[in-house]
């Protein structure tokens, strides 16, 4: 990918990691690859956010995400509790 394409909330793929770009600069951009509610009474943000590093000798690695159907590439949503395991997430 090009410097012009990277634009803040465009969803890329970089290392079989889907997510969208929170910064983009002339050195890097990141991209937001996990988000989860803060449970830290003191936090200034309702959200914790995990984003990864892309510097600028990678973003040829980088895909355009264009249909974001993140079932498919998540191995989360493909995971299944056992039977009898009731604590096991769903």
């Amino acid at each position: 990918m090009q410097r012009e394409q990277f634009q803040i909330g465009v969803t890329i793929k970089y290392d079989n990691i889907i997510g969208d770009v929170q910064f983009v600069g002339d050195d890097y951009i990141t991209f937001c690859v996990s988000e989860r509610p803060s449970h830290c009474e003191h936090s200034l943000f309702p959200t914790c956010k995990v984003a990864m590093l892309v510097y600028t000798h990678q973003w040829k690695d980088c895909e355009l995400v264009v249909n974001n159907n993140t079932a498919e590439d998540s191995t989360l949503s493909a995971y299944k509790s056992q039977m009898y395991r009731p604590l096991d997430t769903q």
